[in-house]
């Protein structure tokens, strides 16, 4: 009868390890999917002259984000496939792989996303990224590896990070409290919970033994097993958010990433045509009639570089475009340009309308249609700004 006791304590001692290496591997996996993932999409960044060249056509951040999406999509589902198909043998290669696979899908998604943000931008913003996703993906990747060997120096240090980011997300959830922001603070509060559960396991007694590397002493009976219950529930809990970030990254990114780019790109085209109706209207004021050009090259010679140094030529998403003088008669008999319409084609590049009076007033609803601006005001505005 006594045999038979022994015989089930150590069949719940052998559970009781498994699971808290199956713990330590999963949270390895995540520090180094997360790490390989940031510091891949930080060397993606440092080149890429195809897609530089794709982000500079009018469509092309479009398809820069679709392709991270498409990415991250397909890194998901290996991701979980893994961690589904796992088996307690051989698990150390399955941690590699769900981690190789991890990296992969979110650094491709992250660099894809990130080159249709800044592509527009200048190199130096480009390097400060690339900087901003090397150090931190180095150093958790570097984590993540301690964990899965079961380095003893990685107890303090995945401690120290954990009590940081229990520092971090408080304050977020504070601010946002305080901005009214209740959906940041929930958010806030419940990431802080597994990071919580990982600092307080490891700062109890038996902390020390969840890093060993003798796989008798990680056994729930080699002290208290309270630190290494809470370090298990943190590693799950940790998986979790873990997959719930890498759905927000694909699922709710992609299009909020379009929509800000093609917002910017209105903001430029609506700059530039507001400066080249100063120029036409400082012409006028100087010449009593507007300049007597059909497009925007011959409006060239009327304005430059007297009323404007240097007249845009195409509009935000690098479309030509518009302009037209518009002749009325003063005195029944000379016709002379009394008025002009400047334009924008929007993302398509196609004009709504041959004629350049015929628009009416009002709003856009979408980045296809035309933006619009006569006789010193916007006829045509973007949905959100402000109009004439």
């Amino acid at each position: 009868m006594q045999h038979s006791t022994d015989d089930k304590s150590e069949i719940v001692a052998g559970n009781s390890s498994a699971r808290l290496l199956d713990a330590r591997r999963d949270l390895a996996a995540i520090l180094l999917s997360s790490g390989g993932g940031f510091a891949l999409s930080g060397v993606l960044l440092i080149g890429a002259p195809l897609a530089a060249r794709i982000g500079s056509q009018a469509r092309g951040p479009d398809l820069l984000v679709r392709g991270g999406l498409l990415v991250g999509a397909i890194g998901l589902v290996a991701f979980l496939a893994t961690l589904v198909l796992r088996s307690r043998r051989g698990w150390l290669g399955s941690a590699l792989l769900a981690a190789s696979i991890g990296a992969v899908g979110l650094g491709g998604a992250i660099a894809l996303f990130a080159l249709a943000v800044l592509l527009p931008d200048t190199n130096d913003a480009r390097s400060s990224a690339v900087l901003f996703l090397l150090a931190p993906g180095a150093t958790l990747a570097g984590l993540g590896i301690g964990v899965l060997r079961g380095d003893v120096w990685a107890r303090p240090v995945l401690a120290t990070f954990a009590a940081l980011m229990s520092v971090a997300l408080g304050w977020i959830a504070a601010e946002t409290f305080f901005s009214g922001d209740h959906t940041i603070v929930v958010i806030a509060a419940a990431a802080a919970v597994p990071v919580v559960l990982i600092l307080i396991s490891l700062s109890l007694s038996t902390g020390e033994v969840l890093f060993s590397r003798k796989e008798s002493d990680t056994s729930l009976d080699a002290g208290d097993g309270t630190g290494h219950a809470l370090f298990v529930g943190a590693s799950r809990i940790s998986t979790a958010f873990f997959i719930l970030f890498w759905l927000f990254l694909v699922a709710v990114v992609p299009p909020n990433v379009i929509n800000a780019i093609h917002r910017k790109r209105q903001r430029v085209t609506m700059g530039d045509l507001r400066s080249i109706a100063t120029a036409v209207e400082a012409y006028g004021v100087d010449n009593d009639v507007y300049p007597a050009a059909k497009s925007i090259e011959e409006l060239v010679r009327f304005v430059e570089p007297q009323y404007i140094r240097h007249l845009p030529r195409t509009d935000g998403w690098g479309w030509p475009l518009d302009f037209k003088a518009i002749y009325r008669s003063k005195d029944g008999r000379h016709m002379t340009a009394e008025e002009y319409v400047v334009r924008s084609p929007g993302r398509d590049g196609v004009f709504e309308h041959g004629d350049p009076t015929a628009y009416e007033q009002g709003f856009t609803t979408n980045f296809d249609q035309d933006l619009v601006f006569s006789n010193g005001q916007f006829s045509r505005w973007p949905e959100g700004t402000m109009g004439p």
